[in-house]
């Protein structure tokens, strides 16, 4: 009987230190976490967004971004790009989601709600 309360502790003690060595990987690694949004209301101007890879050969699209007065750059989501065209300056409000782009350095991506120009 003595042998057997030792094996069960001796169990126990592992699969505490399994479900504590998951809980730690999960957070370390955001799992959890969701991704924040929030409003923004922001001024600046549209552009052309920049690529990542500059080095390379470029071509001639253009991604409608913001570039806001506080020198970061932003996707916009639900944008009329025939409205508005690059150096506007607008006031763009919205959801700001912390999205990143492979192409485009990005801060985040606003979802619009609305732009007016400035």
């Amino acid at each position: 009987m003595r042998g057997m309360r030792k094996h069960v502790i001796g169990v126990l003690i592992l699969l505490s230190a399994t479900l504590i060595a998951i809980i730690a990987l999960i957070n370390v690694t955001g799992f959890n976490k969701p991704e924040p949004q929030s409003s923004i209301s922001i001024n600046g101007e549209i552009v052309c967004l920049p690529h990542k890879n500059s080095g390379g050969p470029t071509t001639l699209e253009c991604a409608f971004g913001l570039l806001a007065d506080d020198g970061r750059y932003y996707g916009l989501r639900n944008y009329d790009a025939t409205t508005y065209t690059t150096s506007d300056q607008v006031r763009v409000q919205g959801i700001l989601k912390p999205e990143t782009s492979e192409v485009y350095d990005i801060s985040g991506i606003i979802e619009v709600v609305q732009i007016d120009q400035n």
